[in-house]
């Protein structure tokens, strides 16, 4: 009976060991969290195996006597302190600039006539304070700058928000603005957008009334125009039409014309391959306005992110000598370029030539340019002003041209400050002229 107690003895424990072998061996295994998410999975599974242990345990264990709770003393209040930033990181001497940001921003595929903006960070690791000379300059009118930092101190940040409109744009697009620094070793960074631009249809024009059918580089000329007819003249019949095909991700698509107001423009739409393509033939008829004439077309669609869709259309009727600019303006902040160019465009049919050249500033150095070979008809002048912080005066500056035109004989180019209107001259300042230089 002795042994057979102590066998008995001996195997209650070996049994509870192996039960805890077994349950161990069936339990599931534990996966392996990402790197990026292993802390956190450590933190969740301590806390649950913590809670375990805590209810786990026998029935059969003995219950330790209770103990009496002992008042522990209470800390003396720590004093309060004060955390000293870390020093900026300083990699080379003078002003110095380092991106936080990729130089290409990705911005995916929005719709037509979006407005994108990103924020391009970057940081002055120099040891003297990092300006941008000038506002960042984009590739056309839809790339301009927010309110991005003129002026950033060693080790502090900066940023440029880039403003993309996409209004007129389609398919892939790629736009840039260009930063300037007074970094000497970097003084230039190019920042961009890019991604996909979404519309209703694409547009492509397979016919023009200005254009012989017969000649296929011609009309790859204006195969990407749209409806934009540009410059016009005063009695010409408008011709055009254009090829829509289906880029909406909406199939079948469906389209109804409607009607365009005013009596300049007409259109008609027709289906050339059931819900994908068709051909959208555009008519206007004189007479013009001087300027600009426009209409828009609204087609009413079953895409229901883009309902009515948009086209506009585009003709400009210039003067018969137009001058381009009419004025200049010169601002630092909105145009700040200190080289322009007046161009003299001819439309009519009597040659016009540029007899004089001047100036009311004597320090502006005025030239006309030798002629245009695709242009020869028109003419060029450049003006260069002063460099650095230069503006005009608030009375502005004059570029007097002489032109043997019987209606024109005399232009003058104002050069101001801003968009607003010249203030009075100043009486001890007279108007006076300076010639300038005729090389062509």
């Amino acid at each position: 009976m002795k042994t057979t107690h102590r066998l008995c003895w001996i195997s209650a424990p070996l049994a509870l060991c192996m039960s805890i072998v077994i349950g161990c061996d069936n339990a599931p295994a534990r996966s392996e969290p990402p790197a990026n998410d292993r802390n956190a999975a450590a933190t969740s599974t301590d806390r649950k195996d913590d809670s375990a242990g805590k209810s786990g345990g026998t029935t059969n264990e003995t219950s330790p006597a209770p103990v009496e709770p002992r008042t522990e003393p209470k800390p003396e209040p720590a004093a309060p302190t004060t955390e000293t930033p870390a020093p900026a990181v300083i990699e080379t001497s003078g002003p110095s600039w380092k991106a936080l940001d990729p130089t290409v921003h990705e911005f995916g595929t929005v719709w037509e006539g979006s407005t994108v903006t990103y924020d391009f960070r970057f940081r002055n690791v120099g040891s003297e304070p990092l300006k941008i000379l000038s506002p960042p300059k984009g590739y056309c009118s839809c790339s301009k700058p927010g309110d991005y930092s003129k002026v950033v101190q060693p080790g502090e940040e900066g940023v440029i928000p880039y403003i993309l409109s996409t209004k007129n744009a389609e398919g892939d697009l790629v736009r840039d603005l260009k930063v300037k620094f007074n970094d000497p070793k970097k003084p230039e960074w190019t920042i961009y957008m890019r991604g996909h631009v979404k519309e209703v249809c694409s547009i492509e024009v397979i016919a023009d009334g200005r254009i012989d059918a017969n000649d296929p580089a011609a009309l790859a000329k204006v195969r990407d125009k749209k409806a934009n007819f540009d410059v016009i003249s005063q009695d010409e019949t408008l011709f055009r039409v254009l090829r829509l095909v289906n880029t909406s991700g909406h199939s079948p698509l469906s389209m109804k014309l409607a009607p365009i107001a005013g009596d300049r423009f007409k259109a008609t739409l027709r289906e050339t391959t059931p819900g994908e393509e068709f051909e959208l033939t555009l008519v206007g008829s004189p007479p013009y306005n001087i300027g600009y004439n426009n209409a828009l077309i609204r087609l009413q669609t079953n895409v229901p992110d883009r309902p009515t869709w948009m086209i506009s259309i585009y003709a400009r009727l210039p003067e018969r000598l137009e001058i381009s600019p009419p004025k200049i303006v010169v601002n630092m902040k909105m145009a700040p370029a200190k080289t322009r160019k007046i161009e003299i465009r001819n439309h009519g049919d009597t040659p016009v030539k540029v007899t004089s050249l001047e100036c009311s500033a004597k320090d502006y150095i005025v030239t006309l340019l030798p002629p245009n070979a695709e242009h020869p008809g028109d003419s060029t002048i450049e003006v260069i002003m002063p460099g650095g912080d230069y503006a005009p005066p608030p009375w502005g500056e004059i570029v007097r041209i002489g032109t043997t035109d019987a209606e024109k004989a005399v232009i003058e180019v104002p050069i101001l400050p801003g968009f607003g209107p010249a203030t009075p001259r100043p009486a001890d300042k007279p108007l006076e002229f300076f010639p300038g230089k005729l090389l062509g």
